[in-house]
C-alpha cells in the first residue's frame, strides 16, 4: 500500500473575517455612511438586510462613531434579538420605546437598532405584532429605527413581499 503525506501551506489573508473592521481594515462605504447619517440626522428610519459577513454591524457603528465625532449625540438602544426565545423577543421589542419615554437630553438622537429582525417570524401571530410595531415606529418620529437583519430571505419576506413598514 502506498503512503502519500501532503503538507499544507497556510496562506495569510490580507482581509478581516469573522470580526469588526475598523481603521485602516475598514474599506470605505462613504456613500451609505452618508445615508445613515442622514438618515438618523433627520430621525428616519433605517432597513438593512444583507447575507451574513456583509458589514451591516460595521457600517452602523462607523456611521454613529463619526456623528459622535461631529459632536452630535447619540442615546442609543441596541437589542440583538437573535438570541431571545418567543417570549423575550415579543416584550423586548414592545417595551423598546419605554427607554425613551422621558425626553432624552437636549440634542440627543435617539437611536433603537433591532439586530437580526428576522427572528420576529418566531413570534405566534407575527403578522399582527408587526403591524403593532408599525404604529409604534410612526408614532415614535422622534425614534430612529435602525432595523438590520441577516437572514436575507426572511428579511425579504417580512419587507418586500408582506409589504410591511
Amino acid at each position: 500500500m502506498n503512503s502519500t503525506t501532503h503538507t499544507y501551506q497556510t496562506i495569510e489573508s490580507p482581509f478581516t473575517y469573522n470580526c469588526q473592521a475598523s481603521g485602516l481594515k475598514f474599506l470605505a462605504r462613504k456613500r451609505e455612511i452618508e445615508q445613515l447619517s442622514g438618515i438618523i440626522l433627520e430621525r428616519r428610519n433605517a432597513l438593512i438586510y444583507e447575507t451574513p459577513g456583509t458589514g451591516k454591524r460595521t457600517l452602523i457603528l462607523q456611521t454613529l462613531n463619526l456623528l459622535q465625532n461631529n459632536n452630535k449625540k447619540i442615546c442609543l438602544k441596541r437589542i440583538d434579538l437573535f438570541r431571545l426565545s418567543p417570549d423575550q423577543l415579543q416584550k423586548e421589542i414592545e417595551g423598546v420605546a419605554d427607554n425613551f419615554s422621558e425626553p432624552a437630553e437636549a440634542g440627543c438622537y435617539k437611536v433603537i437598532w433591532l439586530e437580526e429582525f428576522q427572528t420576529i417570524e418566531r413570534i405566534e401571530d407575527y403578522d399582527t405584532f408587526i403591524r403593532k410595531m408599525e404604529v409604534l415606529w410612526k408614532k415614535r418620529e422622534d425614534i430612529t429605527f435602525i432595523i438590520t437583519g441577516s437572514g436575507y430571505n426572511a428579511m425579504k419576506h417580512i419587507f418586500e413581499e408582506k409589504k410591511y413598514l
